[in-house]
């Protein structure tokens, strides 16, 4: 088990304490010693401890200590340290203590033990708390049930909120017919303030939460990406740390909201959050059936002549339903906030929702978060200037799943201000669009990163596609080239008629087709470059229109194929010498000896001989020869390289004197 790092507690009455805290302390947790068990329980609050240590003699006096403190609502879970211990004494201190542990055989098991108690102290408090919060639901449910005065009901109901989740102050907002407002229901510290209207420029978080329907968590520790001005001024305005807005559900639609206040910035237990979205869910139900609710809806839509109930608007969508029926794109008809009015059959079909699921409702919450800017442009583009421009919006279906719709701002029906538009799914074109741009651009990827280089021209010759591979060789960059140069000014003259020859000949590689070969191009600064060139027409319908070559720069290889050969000569030369002198050494080896016996036999008959024979000058000439070959032999045991020297008939000999020098 990897523990996380701990706030420990120790009663510092023992010597085995000590060693727990050097343990515990390597291991990276926070250690703090008390001498005295009074200390140590009403300190560990204050010190946000986790878990006690304490030792087994200490348990009677912190269990004291712990029953004399009476303010403590939770005790700290403790683990007794006791050292080899009886069956009968460790029976007793686990009726005492949360665990004992046998010090120090039970060293490696310390952490792990610390760890476990901790964790079942939390599940033991979630437990607590799930139970608790359970029994708060069923009493706002029975509360929002009962027969007497709603808002009462839910006055009540949002108390109970702020106790359980220990909040400042629980709202409850909901959307009229006018966009520009939202109207108070509920408020735990206002009973007073239902149905007041609220700007809904103060509550951009409801807005936000309705249109998206999915709870928010706001909180002045965000950053600005997180957290946008508006909202972050929201909170600084009403002084709050922390904001929880939780949509209210109808039809899975969203009317309204629940917001619960907090001074500071606050994480709630997961058991807290579960409880607050069960609270927004009843409010949410029982509200929208409610008297109070109903009653508020007759009066803001008396308010609002600019709604879907206006019997001006319901005369001129009218006079156009026949048309609206039979399109075969969708039709929204909106007014100048983006209310859907009308919605024709195709449109039903495009967007999955019927017409009771769209109709009255704002469109920008059936559009995706990045899109609404887009689409609120759009209509206030439509209501200035009677018309506007084609532009792609990503809808949200039913299913969850968005589609691309290409939208067509149709007209503006002059009398009541309404803003037709037509639209129809493009989520296929689009996908494939994206999909051969895509490619286009991985292919315009791959032949820039291509070490060759890659030259098209097009029928008549000039330049269309020179890769970054082309600009090294070339040394010169795509721009100069591209729409500009014809592909002779990149060959010598006459070059490029004798590839294009070559390309619509049979040899090379067939018809079209030129099969690597060595050409030579213009390279920087009108240097020729070495290049290896393979071809190939482009025909399209079978007529030619246009030509791609790949090109391979040689000069390295070519000077590698030089440096190659002057080292095999190299290696030759010093092979020849290797050779001579090894067989030098051989001759002179085997030379010796039968030299050695000719001077030894030549000077035993010399002095066998009569100095007055004549023999004896014969022999001395043997003598003679015999040392002149002995000192040849040396010099060519000498041998250490190859020098030659002229001979009869213009032959070439080896230079003894000064091969063996």
């Amino acid at each position: 088990m990897q523990s996380r790092p701990l706030t420990v507690v120790l009663l510092d009455t023992d010597p085995a304490v000590a060693e727990v805290a050097d343990i515990l302390q390597e291991l990276g947790h926070r250690v703090l010693l008390f001498p005295d068990a009074e200390e140590m329980v009403r300190l560990a609050s204050r010190c946000r401890a986790e878990i006690g240590v304490v030792p087994a003699a200490g348990i009677p006096a912190w269990r004291h200590a712990r029953e004399q403190a009476s303010t403590i609502s939770e005790p700290l879970p403790i683990l007794a340290l006791v050292s080899e211990p009886t069956v009968e004494e460790l029976e007793q201190l686990r009726a005492k203590a949360d665990d004992v542990l046998s010090w120090p055989s039970g060293h490696p098991y310390l952490a792990d033990r610390l760890q476990a108690l901790v964790e079942m102290r939390q599940l033991r408090k979630e437990a607590t708390l799930r139970r608790a919060h359970a029994q708060t639901a069923r009493e706002i449910a029975a509360t929002l049930g009962a027969s007497i005065s709603f808002e009462e009901l839910l006055f009540d109901a949002l108390l109970r909120v702020v106790e359980s989740a220990c909040s400042q102050s629980a709202l409850v907002l909901v959307g009229g017919d006018d966009p520009a407002h939202f109207y108070v229901m509920g408020a735990s510290d206002d009973p007073g303030s239902v149905r007041l209207p609220v700007p809904e420029l103060e509550h951009p978080e409801a807005s936000e939460a309705i249109q998206r329907r999915r709870e928010l968590r706001l909180s002045l520790d965000q950053d600005a990406e997180a957290l946008p001005d508006l909202m972050h001024q929201a909170l600084i305005r009403r002084r709050l740390g922390t904001l929880l807005v939780f949509p209210l559900l109808w039809d899975g639609a969203a009317y309204g909201c629940l917001e619960v206040c907090f001074d500071d910035e606050i994480e709630l237990p997961e058991a807290t959050m579960d409880l607050l979205r069960e609270a927004a869910a009843l409010i949410g139900h029982t509200l929208r059936s409610s008297d109070v609710y109903q009653s508020l809806r007759e009066q803001t839509h008396k308010k609002a002549p600019g709604t879907a109930a206006s019997q001006g608007q319901l005369d001129a969508l009218q006079k156009y339903e026949e048309f609206f029926q039979r399109a075969f794109d969708g039709i929204f008809v909106l007014d100048r906030g983006a209310t859907i009015l009308h919605v024709n059959p195709a449109g039903e079909q495009i967007t999955g929702y019927s017409r009771r699921g769209l109709v009255g409702k704002d469109l920008g919450q059936f559009v995706a978060d990045e899109d609404r800017p887009l689409l609120v442009s759009a209509v206030a583009e439509m209501g200035r200037r009677g018309l506007g421009h084609s532009f792609d919006l990503r809808l949200l279906t039913t299913s969850g799943d968005s589609i691309v719709v290409s939208v067509s701002p149709s007209a503006v029906i002059a009398d009541d201000e309404l803003v037709v538009l037509s639209f129809r799914d493009v989520t296929e074109a689009r996908a494939l669009e994206n999909e051969l741009r895509s490619t286009k651009e991985f292919l315009e990827r791959l032949i820039d990163s291509t070490v060759d280089a890659i030259v098209a021209t097009d029928i008549e010759g000039r330049v269309v596609l020179f890769n970054q591979g082309a600009e090294r060789i070339f040394g010169i960059s795509a721009d100069e080239v591209v729409g500009k140069l014809s592909m002779k000014a990149l060959f010598p003259e006459g070059a490029a008629d004798a590839v294009m020859a070559s390309l619509r000949g049979p040899e090379d590689g067939g018809l079209g087709r030129l099969e690597a070969a060595r050409r030579e191009v213009v390279g920087p600064n009108g240097e020729l470059v070495p290049v290896l060139l393979s071809a190939n027409l482009i025909y399209e319908d079978g007529v030619e229109v246009g030509t791609v070559g790949i090109y391979s720069d040689l000069r390295e290889r070519l000077r590698t194929e030089r440096a190659l050969a002057q080292t095999q000569e190299k290696l030759i030369e010093t092979e020849k010498q290797a050779l001579i002198a090894e067989l030098a050494g051989t001759t002179a080896h085997e030379l010796n000896q039968p030299l050695t016996s000719i001077m030894g036999y030549a000077e035993l008959l010399k002095r066998r001989i009569a100095a007055d024979d004549s023999n004896h000058r014969a022999v001395d000439t043997i003598l003679t020869e015999a040392e002149r070959m002995a000192e040849i032999v040396r010099k060519i045991g000498k041998i250490t390289r190859y020098e030659t020297k002229a001979y009869v008939g213009g032959a070439q000999i080896l230079d003894l004197e000064k091969s063996s020098g």
